[in-house]
């Protein structure tokens, strides 16, 4: 950043919005799109390689916003072509459950309690939110046309960006 340039390029067949680091900031994960992969980087004195790309599912996938829980280091992968959420295990990344969401989850951020997840609905025009103990979806929240990136502040409140009428939705 002190220097605003650019110190290196991970170049990558496919990849889509979904990046999120790991707990301890050794690694970050990358959504793969259409490809069905999550791409693991490791990451050390300011530098990423590659380690592995996996595909921890099958059937219709689109992967794109990806979200780690702190303490746990659980993957919550946005699934867009099912319409579901994947619950990837840390270190195997092997698919734990899916939860249902709205139409096109596009990202999700995990809440400041920790308990649960919100995930942005591209079709639905809403916020869905997931129980994490659970691993179920409670409830929809309406927001505007085509929600996409979302923010939690340090006082709980969810930002909502709404890309298709330039809106940003502020949730308690």
């Amino acid at each position: 950043l002190a220097t605003r340039e650019q110190t290196q390029f991970l170049p990558l067949a496919k990849a889509w919005n979904g990046l999120a680091f790991s707990p301890d900031g050794k690694q970050f994960y990358v959504s793969g799109g259409d490809s069905g992969l999550i791409h693991i980087f490791k990451y050390a004195d300011g530098k990423a390689t590659l380690e592995q790309s996996v595909q921890p599912g099958s059937g219709e996938v689109f992967l794109a916003g990806i979200a780690v829980h702190p303490t746990t280091g659980k993957l919550y992968v946005c699934n867009e072509a099912n319409h579901e959420i994947w619950v990837l295990r840390p270190k195997t990344f092997t698919l734990e459950a899916t939860v249902a969401a709205g139409q096109h989850p596009h990202s999700c951020v995990i809440g400041a309690d920790r308990a649960h997840l919100y995930v942005s609905n591209w079709g639905s025009r809403n916020v869905s939110v997931v129980d994490l103990a659970r691993l179920r979806r409670v409830r929809d929240i309406a927001v505007g046309v085509r929600p996409n990136e979302m923010a939690v502040s340090p006082d709980g409140r969810l930002f909502v960006a709404c890309a298709g009428d330039n809106t940003v939705h502020v949730i308690q």
